[in-house]
């Protein structure tokens, strides 16, 4: 009972304490009509100190309010001039004025205050913040005066408010003692040219008894005025209002909630689907078995009968194909060709056109690719040195506005080609649906979208991947934009910022889309319409980066800013290389395929599928399938003399290659395989790690205000600093000229160069690893069934670890590369560095040398000795007790033949017979 009770007190204590405490608070500190008792008013008075002058004859505070009474005899414009400069705080200047009265509580306190500071005076008078305007008494505020809560000291007769009404216009606070017993305060009107004291104002705490912020904002005091700070999932002035980030929220929240709900019930749905198949099954497979152990004579013989038939491999005419199981060993290959000599069309020398076309096709990449690189850097070159006048052209004017047109973002230029992308999908799509149609299908039934792409697939590759390519370059720069750029608002929202990104990313998308159909329909129509649009999304992109990229300010003086201008173009150069080589070759390769199909609808639909074209169009016949082919080299016994044609073409021609020094060197990071072909996932996971690693590399050589450049920089001087405070005698002198740019550029490219080295042994462990699970090395364990989403999953998610820890390896080798290298740099410059950095290793390594010596020499000569002995003595003790086995059964042999012999010669002298003698002398 005493333990409950005492939880009781426990828990309930510390709900209590809080309300009494607030009670005896306020009960303390508030009389009952609201003022404040004497202790309240010394603290009060104390802190409107921090914000009164040292001459202020009274001083105190009321409601977050400060009010001090001048030593000055002024009149009442200047008493209004003083008190706007009478508080000496910054934040709080020409707040002040003339104290104003908001009701009868601060006009209450007030009169208290002053009549004790005036206990002896007889009179005492001060300006205060009313006048007469407009036939009326107002504040300086504007507001009338509340005589009922502000009464005037005296009554006047006739009804008036003042005697004087109109002489006297101005206003102040008067305190009258006719006698002893009598006390008269209240407002009083006065001449404005006569000189009084002013009783000054100035609100402090805005935040005092102000409940406009609600139970959701707290109030701040913000200068004059106040702000509320709202409480998260609320906005506005006074958090009145949801904010736009509650709503978004509360929509995430609802969505993953609802999407969870959709997974649960597909996951339900899907298990009570596959049990119910599995039920299914069972009951079929119990129902054969009952049809197969009938007891009936009939169904058992015919039962034997269809076995005995089916084993025996005999003709299945008089059998039904259902009666006869089929066998699990799958079909033969097919048979070589006879004719070993003649080699698949596939090797066979190319025609002069398909030459001809590849030419005209690699001419035109590095064509497109320079000229759009020499115009941008041309361009952004000759922008440097134009003057103010220059611009105000009719030239300059143009461009400007093309520029307005397409932004100063780069992701604007996916708004305008968004038309131009929907306009060629629909155009595509007709042109499959043409080539396609089958007669006698409906309408409905003919429609289908051709395929994008396939993740796994092994034909068409190479192309896909530069799209890819090309589609990961933008969205680098794009994560760049986000990361850097100081443009980009993050207060809307997190669902407003999410999907703006996941906005811009399908944008990039579709702005490539049309690209990645037409690579997969075979039609002039369709290449020549890709063509013309991957022309103008060139020149648009071409345009934007030569006219559209704002320039430094004018602010800055002309040679530092041609010096910056031209390390952005040198870093523009390199950084847009790789993309304008990959959009050339696309564009490229599209008017070829435009020139090829002209030439075949010249010729006749007849030549469509000829050897001239094989190469181009993608056939699935199982003659030109690298699949077909890699996996029939692999059942095939390389002993045997049976091996196909083709395989032993491939086997000469490998024999007869000359192994060189820079192949076989080639060779230990990625060596080709025959007839092994990349999927196309993998191809894209490697591109990106590429085209990451390559835009890295260039942001830290290039871009002088890329981050982790200014930390390698920030390191450097601060590893200087360090070596000059310690007590070396080393020349200052020669640390003050000391860049660290090649110390950068000597640690980015050693770090690319390891990162490439390592992408290309994954690259190689891949091909080996998917080569051993073709050959069946690997165990196969016996695991449950994996759905294709879950592969699919599983394969993006290694995508992003693979990109993602690139990223941060080269960023962390990059750093410590620089280190190492900025090290050896002072270590080269002073060498009385690498005596004080060898007084402090050498010891590290004699110590680490000497640990192992020490191990190494007690393992070999002591400890392995001694088991070594031990060991031998176990041996030697085996031996003996082996040979005391050996020897005891030899003897006992011995005596069992002495023992048999003895018994044979009684024998024989009991029976003798001659026969058994001569087997004795036998034996």
């Amino acid at each position: 009972m005493k333990f409950g009770l005492l939880l009781f007190l426990l828990f309930i204590l510390p709900i209590i304490s809080p309300i009494i405490a607030d009670e005896l608070f306020q009960q303390i500190l508030f009389n009952n009509d609201g003022t404040l008792p004497k202790f309240r008013q010394k603290a009060s008075n104390n802190y409107c100190r921090d914000f009164g002058p040292t001459s202020s004859v009274l001083l105190f505070a009321h409601r977050g309010s400060c009010y001090s009474l001048t030593n000055q005899l002024v009149t009442w414009s200047q008493a209004d001039n003083l008190c706007q400069n009478h508080f000496h705080v910054d934040t709080n200047k020409n707040q002040g004025g003339l104290a104003l009265f908001d009701d009868a509580i601060e006009f209450d306190y007030v009169r208290q205050i002053i009549g004790v500071f005036n206990r002896s005076a007889t009179e005492f008078g001060a300006y205060i913040g009313f006048s007469y305007r407009n036939q009326s008494w107002l504040w300086l505020n504007g507001r009338h005066v509340n005589f009922s809560e502000t009464p005037p000291s005296v009554i006047a007769p006739n009804n008036l408010i003042f005697p004087y009404q109109q002489q006297k216009p101005c206003g102040k606070l008067e305190l009258l003692r006719p006698n002893e017993t009598t006390v008269l305060f209240g407002l009083m009107q006065q001449e404005c040219t006569k000189t009084e004291r002013a009783l000054c104002k100035i609100k402090v705490d805005h935040c005092f008894e102000n409940d406009q912020c609600g139970i959701h904002g707290v109030c701040n005091n913000d200068g004059p005025t106040f702000h509320c700070e709202c409480e998260f999932l609320y906005d506005g002035i006074y958090c009145d209002k949801y904010s736009s980030e509650a709503i978004q929220v509360i929509a995430a929240s609802l969505f993953i909630a609802l999407a969870c709900l959709v997974i649960c019930i597909c996951k339900r749905s899907q298990k009570y689907k596959n049990n119910y198949q599995k039920r299914q099954i069972q009951r079929r497979n119990k129902n054969s078995d009952n049809y197969v152990t009938d007891g009936s004579s009939d169904c058992l013989f015919r039962n034997l009968f269809n076995k005995f038939m089916c084993l025996s491999h005999s003709s299945s005419s008089s059998l039904p194909s259902s009666e006869c199981k089929k066998s699990s060993n799958p079909p033969p290959l097919p048979n070589p060709r006879p004719n070993i000599s003649k080699f698949p069309k596939r090797h066979r020398s190319k025609p002069i056109m398909d030459s001809l076309l590849t030419f005209i096709q690699s001419f035109l990449t590095v064509t497109l690719a320079g000229i759009s690189i020499v115009y941008i850097c041309v361009q952004r070159t000759n922008s440097i040195y134009n003057d103010h006048h220059e611009k105000m052209n009719k030239n300059f004017s143009t461009k400007s506005y093309i520029c307005h047109i397409i932004g100063s973002n780069n992701s604007n230029q996916n708004i305008i080609m968004l038309p131009l992308s929907i306009a060629l999908t629909l155009i595509l799509f007709i042109i499959h649906q043409t080539i396609n149609i089958d007669k006698k299908k409906s309408f409905f039934q003919n429609l289908s979208f051709p395929i994008l792409v396939n993740p796994f697939q092994k034909s068409n590759r190479f192309h896909t991947i530069i799209v890819f390519a090309i589609i990961s370059n933008q969205l680098i720069t794009l994560l760049y934009e986000i990361l850097f750029s100081s443009n980009i608002n993050f207060h809307h929202g997190i669902l407003y910022d999410l999907i703006r990104r996941f906005g811009l990313i399908i944008l990039y998308g579709i702005r490539y889309f049309p690209i990645l159909l037409s690579l997969n329909i075979q039609s002039f129509l369709s290449t020549f319409f890709t063509s013309i649009f991957l022309t103008f999304d060139l020149l648009l992109s071409v345009y934007y980066e030569a006219n559209c990229i704002n320039t430094l300010t004018s602010i800055i003086s002309l040679k530092t800013r041609t010096q910056i201008e031209i390390s952005r173009i040198n870093y523009l150069l390199v950084k847009c290389l790789p993309h304008y080589i990959a959009l050339g070759h696309i564009i490229a390769r599209f008017y070829t395929l435009t020139l090829r199909n002209f030439f075949i609808l010249c010729k006749g639909n007849s030549d469509r599928w000829n050897t001239t074209t094989n190469t181009t169009y993608h056939t699935t016949s199982i003659e030109y399938d690298n699949d077909w082919y890699y996996t029939k080299n692999l059942l095939i016994n390389k002993r045997k003399s049976s091996s196909t044609s083709y395989y032993l073409y491939a086997q000469t021609m490998y024999e007869e290659k000359n192994c060189l020094c820079i192949q076989n060197f080639i060779h230990l990071f990625y060596k080709p395989k025959a007839y092994f072909r990349f999927s196309l996932l993998v191809l894209f996971t490697y591109t990106v790690s590429f085209l990451v690693l390559y835009y890295l590399t260039c942001s830290v050589i290039f871009s002088s205000t890329f981050t982790l450049r200014l930390i390698m920089n920030l390191t450097g001087n601060i590893i200087i600093k360090l070596i000059n405070i310690t007590n070396i005698n080393l020349s200052i002198k020669s640390f003050e000229n000391l860049s660290f740019q090649n110390e950068i550029y000597l640690s980015c490219l050693l770090s690319f160069i390891i990162y490439v080295i390592q992408l290309l042994l994954g690259l190689k462990k891949y091909q080996t690893d998917m080569l051993d699970y073709y050959q069946g090395k690997y165990y196969k364990k016996k695991q449950d069934f994996i759905s294709s989403s879950s592969v699919l999953q599983k394969s993006f998610h290694y995508s992003g670890y693979q990109v993602g820890y690139l990223a941060y390896g080269f960023i962390v080798i990059n750093y410590f590369m620089f280190i190492i290298c900025l090290v050896f740099k002072l270590l080269f410059i002073h060498p009385l560095l690498t005596k004080i950095l060898l007084k402090i290793i050498a010891p590290m390594i004699i110590l680490f040398a000497l640990k192992h010596i020490i191990v190494y020499c007690l393992t070999k000569y002591f400890f392995l000795r001694i088991i070594r002995s031990n060991r031998n003595l176990r041996q030697n003790i085996e031996h003996d007790n082996k040979n005391e086995r050996n020897n005891y059964t030899e003897r006992q042999g011995k005596l069992n033949s002495l023992f048999l012999k003895i018994l044979i010669i009684i024998y024989i002298n009991f029976v003798r017979d001659k026969y058994i003698y001569y087997l004795y002398k036998f034996y």
